[in-house]
């Protein structure tokens, strides 16, 4: 279809995303920039490209192609998806005090969800904001109770508000759901000056609720 009409820009997308799909990014990269050459206005192959260099690592560059998908309109459902792609760009590159207000926006458009609460949460943590990092972190743990990364970063907010034995608690339950993982073992001496320890790049927080908030009563 593209070779008969190299002009529709929906046939280049098509194709662009069978092609992310398959991990090809440079050439999903490739035909989104033909589209987008032919519509630069088009909302969404400007999100399409900014998820599709996310994927490469490559986070300015999503940035700017994800901002400019919000200012052309977007579909609604992809509202939340960019805000929290921007939140999480901009985290990887350390400037947390821009990703909270994307992930904001991102929790604006879909409440509740475990990875944007979870991506805050750690945003929220590196600027110093505990109190808000700890709501944040404590509801994803309502919905993921043996999430370990939640509690092992959570413990560091506890510390940080001087609840220690809090702290304690949260570390040893980490370290008891993952006790594979040796990031999740701390020296309490040496951790007493530490702010936090990351357990990675962001963006790969777990997105599915294991408890439903209806039965938690």
């Amino acid at each position: 279809a593209i070779e008969a009409d190299g002009t529709q820009t929906q046939y280049l997308s098509n194709r662009a995303q069978c092609l992310f799909e398959q991990g090809l990014y440079d050439r999903a990269e490739a035909d989104l920039c033909r589209a987008i050459q032919l519509d630069g206005r088009d909302a969404d192959l400007l999100y399409k490209r900014g998820i599709t260099r996310y994927a490469q690592v490559r986070f300015a560059e999503a940035i700017a192609d994800l901002k400019a998908a919000l200012v052309f309109k977007p579909t609604p459902a992809h509202e939340a998806d960019i805000c929290y792609h921007l939140g999480v760009s901009y985290a990887n590159l350390g400037k947390h005090n821009l990703a909270v207000p994307n992930y904001d926006q991102a929790l604006n458009h879909t409440p509740g969800r475990p990875h944007y609460l979870h991506e805050r949460a750690k945003s929220l943590q590196v600027i110093g904001e505990h109190e808000k990092a700890l709501r944040d972190f404590t509801q994803v743990i309502d919905t993921q109770p043996t999430n370990a990364r939640a509690l092992f970063r959570r413990a560091f907010s506890f510390k940080a508000q001087c609840l220690y034995e809090e702290a304690a608690e949260d570390f040893e339950a980490a370290k008891e759901f993952a006790p594979d993982d040796p990031r999740l073992v701390v020296n309490y001496r040496k951790v007493y000056s530490v702010g936090c320890i990351s357990l990675g790049p962001c963006g790969h927080e777990d997105p599915e609720p294991h408890v439903s908030p209806l039965l938690k009563a």
